[in-house]
C-alpha cells in the first residue's frame, strides 16, 4: 500500500512539474512573439530615418542601420566611422520602388571627404532579397544616380555622377548590381533618364496620398 502511494506521488510530481515547464515556454514564446511584434528604433536608425515617409517596418530600418556601419556621434546628430570621430558626417535616405512590385528599396546619400574623396559622398543601395534581407547593392563613392528608362529591364541601370568625364553605369545582372560600363559624358544625353532623388519624391507623394 506504501509502494502505491509512493508510486501515486511520483507521478503527480512529474505530472505537476512537467505542467510547469510547458507553461514556462508558453511564457517564453508570447514574449519573444511580445518583443518581435513592437520592435522599437534603434537611436542610430531613428536619425537616419528621421522625418522618413517609408513602408519599412522598424526592424528592417534598424536591420539597414546596422548594415550600415555608422556610429552615432556623441550629440546624437551626426555619424562618424570606427577610427574617423573627427570627420563626421550626415546621411539621407530616399525610399524607391524601382521595379514597381510594392516592395521598397532604398537609396542612402551619406558622407564627407575624408569617407568619399573627391566625390564627397557614398552612395548605397539596399534591396530585398529573396530572403526578405535588405543588402546595400552599391556603396559606391558618388551622388545619387540617374537612372535609364527602360520598361525592359526588371531593375534600371544606373548612372553613377562622380569626378571625371566618365561616369560608372551599373546594371543588374544575376540578381544584384555591378559595374557593367563606363559612359563618357559627352554622351550622357543620348540616354534617357530620371534623376533618382525626383523618383523618390514621387514615390513619396503617392504614398502621402494613399495615406490620407
Amino acid at each position: 500500500m506504501k509502494k502505491r502511494n509512493i508510486q501515486f506521488l511520483l507521478l503527480w510530481l512529474i505530472v505537476i512539474t512537467g505542467c510547469q515547464l510547458q507553461q514556462g515556454e508558453n511564457q517564453k514564446k508570447d514574449k519573444t512573439t511580445e518583443s518581435s511584434d513592437n520592435v522599437v528604433l534603434s537611436p542610430g536608425a531613428s536619425l537616419l530615418f528621421k522625418d522618413v515617409t517609408s513602408l519599412l517596418t522598424a526592424r528592417q530600418k534598424n536591420e539597414i542601420f546596422n548594415q550600415t556601419t555608422f556610429l552615432l556621434t556623441k550629440q546624437g546628430d551626426g555619424f562618424y566611422f570606427e577610427g574617423g570621430e573627427d570627420f563626421p558626417f550626415l546621411a539621407s535616405v530616399f525610399p524607391v520602388d524601382l521595379n514597381k512590385d510594392g516592395v521598397e528599396e532604398i537609396f542612402i546619400l551619406w558622407g564627407n571627404m575624408f569617407t568619399s574623396g573627391n566625390a564627397g559622398n557614398n552612395v548605397s543601395l539596399y534591396i530585398q532579397n529573396n530572403k526578405g534581407k535588405y543588402t546595400d547593392q552599391l556603396g559606391v563613392q558618388g551622388q545619387m544616380p540617374l537612372l535609364v528608362e527602360d520598361p525592359s529591364k526588371s531593375y534600371p541601370d544606373l548612372i553613377i555622377p562622380e569626378p571625371g568625364s566618365s561616369f560608372p553605369l551599373w546594371g543588374w545582372r544575376n540578381d544584384e548590381y555591378v559595374n557593367v560600363a563606363q559612359i563618357a559624358e559627352n554622351i550622357l544625353a543620348n540616354y534617357k533618364t530620371i534623376n533618382s532623388v525626383d523618383l523618390s519624391e514621387q514615390y513619396v507623394k503617392s504614398l502621402k496620398g494613399n495615406q490620407k
